[in-house]
């Protein structure tokens, strides 16, 4: 590991970063909006999963799957901003 990813200024820069990143993110979800769980959310299978959400507070969106997922069999859940992609309501969604 190179001495530029253990330094304090680099690290304060990337958590800068992470936190615009997540406000941005926010700030562009509302009630009632389709999102996609990205390949950012954890555990992976959730990843291409629809869901609408349901509420949105300064640091987590809470969302109801469309369908139970793996253990989320109550279908709601907080999870990061960055874990999810805001969907358009005329776009086709493609399962895989």
């Amino acid at each position: 590991m190179s001495t530029w990813s253990r330094s304090p200024t680099v690290h304060a820069r990337r958590q800068l970063l992470h936190t615009v990143q997540s406000a941005r993110a926010i700030a562009e979800l509302c009630v009632g909006d389709r999102v996609m769980f990205t390949n950012r959310s954890r555990p992976r299978y959730l990843e291409h999963e629809l869901a609408e959400v349901t509420e949105v507070d300064d640091r987590t969106v809470t969302v109801r799957l469309s369908r139970p997922v793996g253990r989320f069999d109550e279908r709601e859940l907080r999870c990061p901003p960055l874990a999810l992609r805001k969907i358009d309501r005329g776009t086709p969604i493609r399962h895989s």
